[in-house]
């Protein structure tokens, strides 16, 4: 809480708006490492999920990049198609989602059992 109002008081007479709205997500971004720091001397973290979990971030970042690059040369609705293309496709190529994995998410969302 200190650290977000020393961001607000610091951002808001700078930048206005923006700066309280920067300065929310740099205080979240500051307790999600403060969290993660903590979980970390309870929890072992997995190397691999971390791994993929930053791949499939870089994965997304490239997305947005084709969607934004796109969107002024196609009709934009197939923007989303095409980045959603990639991206699924690129989980699969780095192993990131499985074919038992979308087995297992049809199974659960479907099955009313």
């Amino acid at each position: 809480m200190v650290f977000n109002i020393i961001l607000n008081l610091i951002l808001i007479p700078l930048v206005g708006v923006w700066g309280a709205a920067l300065a929310s997500s740099l205080s979240t971004l500051f307790l999600f490492i403060l969290n993660l720091m903590t979980a970390k001397k309870i929890v072992v973290i997995d190397r691999e999920i971390v791994n993929k979990m930053l791949l499939a971030f870089v994965l997304s970042l490239l997305m947005l990049v084709i969607v934004y690059y796109l969107k002024t040369i196609i009709f934009w609705p197939l923007t989303i198609i095409v980045g959603g293309a990639f991206y699924l496709f690129g989980l699969w190529l780095f192993k990131i989602l499985t074919f038992s994995d979308i087995k297992y998410l049809k199974t659960s969302l479907f099955n009313k059992t």
